[in-house]
């Protein structure tokens, strides 16, 4: 059967002259279903087209790689501003077509490991238009928001005699023009292209983070005001070491090109048997994804259902799993077991990354900012459980670079001090206390409040007085260390009696040597008239 013919033969199933129990079912499920499904964003419809990409198949020698142009097109001998998405997919089959051309309906199973499942995905471009076109593996067809002959929209194909010149036959390519008097929305065209030039202008390079299949999106934006490029793509991921790469140009000139570095684990989870759900019946497991960001950057507290669901939890990291969402993806089923279960995941993941990380061989720079990542407090209540988790899980972890080896220690171990005594130990090895109380690597101290969380403590006066009672650390410095060192006694350890820290420096038969009043009477010089 031919691709026109699948066209033709769904119409006829639509016609309420052969199928009045069809069309009943079709109509009330399609009303349904955008009745409930209406999305609080209108450009959410551009992560149901991602969902889509990355749903699809593609040749083993060809790189995923989805792209979206907005520019003036001649349509139906019309010229129209549209929003064009190109995909190099494998193309649409049979099943394909039947699945879009209803409601509720996907030909995607989601053990196979699809992203997609809610079969209404697609119907959300009709926010922004009247009429989708697709061109796809030999198919050409559009879908009317109404359809004069069947009395229905949405759902009812109508084959496209005339093929744009500049569509690729071998490639998936759907336009969407941006009509004005769309039902969808109150707001005038202008309004409505402003919105998606916008949003696709903004979009953060973590939304390819955990797509399956999708290694590259490409931004195309050519009006008479705007001339915008923007690629993401995923350069590697070895080991645990995801790079991103971010490109923007505006108006032909580079503005922006910067490279993104995550630390991503994935772990399978098995499901407990009191965890049951339609949605995922048959699935015995589920992968957990965190990703910890490598540079200290802003915005980096996501949650993902592949695609991101939740900005600003509060947990600076990102999160992945295949949690259950609302129809449409705005948000998760909280009340869920499904969802808890995942949730409860989140903290052996997190401490499994943090500790792989670590013992890789990326540089240290990079295992600093692993730090950065250990949450305070959640601002979603539904990942409050998260934070206690993760800070129970870490504090009976080796996990604290130390000083002066970066050996790991557990945070009851270990400790902060300030920076003025910091400075008293550099250059020289480290007083003997030191080895039993130890201090954080220095590069750690921007993070004491993540730190404290965890039970870290600040070094106590007493310990740094018994690093002041080691001789043969003291013997190791000169005189300008000596006067600093006082500089920082006389501050901290005011009205403190230090008449035993051989901080003095003498001269015994000759030699220099360091000692203090408790071990001998130690007098200042005489000046020539006998005064100090």
């Amino acid at each position: 059967m031919d691709q026109r013919t699948i066209i033709k033969n769904i119409r006829e199933d639509y016609n309420p002259d052969n199928n009045r129990e069809r069309v009943f079912e079709g109509y009330k499920n399609a009303i349904k279903k955008l009745a409930d499904d209406l999305y609080s964003k209108k450009i959410h419809f551009v992560f149901e087209l991602i969902q889509n990409a990355d749903d699809n198949k593609y040749r083993e020698k060809d790189t995923p790689i989805l792209r979206f142009r907005i520019k003036k097109v001649k349509l139906d001998n019309m010229f129209k501003i549209a929003l064009i998405i190109e995909n190099n997919e494998v193309g649409f089959n049979k099943n394909d077509v039947n699945a879009l051309c209803a409601v509720g309906k996907s030909s995607k199973k989601k053990k196979e490991g699809y992203i997609g499942e809610k079969g209404i995905g697609f119907k959300s471009v009709f926010s922004i238009t009247n009429c989708p076109y697709i061109f796809s593996n030999g198919f050409s067809f559009c879908l009317p928001r109404d359809d004069d002959e069947t009395g229905l929209g949405y759902i009812v194909p109508k084959w496209v005699e005339n093929i744009p010149e500049w569509i690729d036959p071998k490639i998936t390519t759907i336009i969407l023009p941006i009509d004005e008097n769309n039902n969808s929305s109150d707001i005038d065209n202008s309004k409505r292209l402003q919105e998606i030039v916008d949003y696709l202008y903004d979009i953060d390079p973590e939304i390819i983070l955990f797509l399956i299949r999708i290694r590259r999106i490409e931004i195309d934006i050519n009006l008479d005001n705007i001339n915008c490029n923007i690629v993401i793509c995923k350069k590697k991921n070895i080991n645990g070491l995801m790079e991103l790469e971010y490109k923007r140009s505006d108006n032909g000139n580079k503005c922006q090109h910067q490279y993104i570095e995550y630390w991503v684990y994935t772990k399978n989870i098995q499901k407990p048997d009191n965890v049951k759900s339609e949605e995922r019946e048959g699935i015995k497991q589920s992968a957990v994804t965190v990703a910890l960001p490598l540079r200290n950057t802003e915005n980096q507290d996501k949650l993902f259902a592949y695609l991101p669901v939740w900005d600003n939890t509060g947990l600076p990291f990102l999160i992945n799993g295949d949690f259950l969402l609302v129809s449409s993806r705005e948000d998760i089923h909280q009340d869920k077991l499904w969802n808890q279960w995942l949730r409860d995941s989140i903290a052996i993941v997190y401490k499994e990354a943090f500790l792989l990380c670590l013992q890789s061989d990326i540089e240290y720079e990079k295992k600093y900012a692993l730090y950065a990542s250990i949450p305070i407090e959640a601002k979603k209540r539904f990942l409050e459980p998260v934070v206690e988790a993760i800070h129970n899980e870490l504090k009976n972890t080796n996990f604290i670079l130390t000083e002066p080896d970066l050996e790991l220690y557990k945070p009851e171990s270990t400790y902060t001090t300030d920076s003025k005594f910091r400075e008293l130990l550099r250059d020289a090895e480290y007083p003997r206390p030191l080895m039993e109380h130890r201090i954080i690597a220095d590069q750690l101290e921007p993070y004491k409040n993540q730190l404290k969380k965890i039970g870290i403590k600040k070094l106590a006066l007493e310990v740094i007085k018994e690093c002041f009672m080691d001789k043969k650390w003291i013997s190791q410095h000169d005189f300008d260390w000596t006067i600093r060192c006082y500089k920082y006694l006389a501050k901290e350890f005011k009205n403190k009696d230090l008449t035993d820290c051989p901080i003095v420096p003498v001269m015994r038969k000759g030699a220099l040597d360091w000692s203090c009043v408790k071990e001998q009477n130690i007098y200042f010089e005489c000046n020539e008239d006998n005064t100090n």
